[in-house]
């Protein structure tokens, strides 16, 4: 079973299906559920070529398909090495629980998940991403994996590879569209203004603050001076953590 799952074409076109994934073959795309999310570059072939950590695995955590950069960034010689292999067989053990408690959230909840990870390979290198994993279905509907993309912080550009993931269509981002529209909306203890969700859906985006500033036709110090003021109410502290918790608040 393992191996013809392995063996999935990258002709296959990833859509948007529930809170996750199926991998839907050209001939069936007259379905209207999937026309959303079928664009031509979605094809699992065009996917894995882009400069960011993009993996299907199994609920057991087996790599079925996967770029070269997923495979450097677990600790593999090679791609070949890495398929059909743990994603986590060279992390430390105990620096990879929330990778797995996140992985088990995706399968469990069947839901969305995206989550600033850190974590140690075996030689001591330290590996820091901001990881968007979603439940991958079957025909029949059933969660037989997940799809993921993963930004190696320091390493893939934050801005540009979450642009990059949005245009996939993969990512629901008319919830926070539509929410943009209401001003008040409750944030821990805090409201976050009309403007301020502008702003945080821009950034969610991976627009910087000078694009920001463009479309909403503000100062490019305002918008920085809105984005701390989310960072407060938020409670968080890097652009990264404001971008997974906005996500985590927004997209469903």
């Amino acid at each position: 079973m393992l191996n013809k799952i392995i063996g999935i074409s990258n002709e296959l076109k990833v859509c948007r299906f529930g809170s996750g994934i199926k991998l839907i073959r050209q001939e069936k795309l007259n379905n209207q559920r999937y026309i959303q999310s079928a664009h031509d570059e979605n094809t699992i072939g065009c996917i894995l070529k882009h400069p960011f950590s993009v993996y299907l695995e199994t609920t057991q955590h087996v790599i079925i398909k996967s770029n070269e950069i997923t495979a450097e960034a677990c600790g593999f010689a090679s791609l070949d090495d890495f398929i059909g292999k743990p994603a986590f067989r060279f992390f430390k053990k105990d620096t990879i629980e929330k990778k797995i408690a996140n992985h088990k959230q995706v399968i469990r909840n069947d839901a969305l998940v995206i989550a600033e990870e850190n974590a140690l390979l075996q030689d001591g290198s330290e590996v820091n991403t901001l990881s968007v994993r979603m439940p991958w279905y079957n025909d029949e509907n059933k969660i037989i994996g997940l799809f993921g993309c993963s930004i190696v912080l320091g390493k893939n550009p934050l801005a540009e590879s979450l642009t990059k993931i949005t245009k996939l269509g993969l990512l629901n981002l008319d919830q926070l569209q539509n929410k943009s529209n209401f001003a008040g909306l409750k944030v821990n203890s805090s409201n976050l203004s009309k403007r301020e969700l502008e702003c945080l859906r821009l950034t969610i985006k991976g627009k910087p603050a000078k694009q920001v500033a463009y479309e909403l036709k503000i100062s490019q110090r305002t918008v920085e001076e809105y984005l701390e003021n989310i960072k407060r109410k938020m409670r968080v502290t890097s652009k990264s953590a404001l971008i997974e918790k906005g996500i985590d608040y927004f997209v469903g």
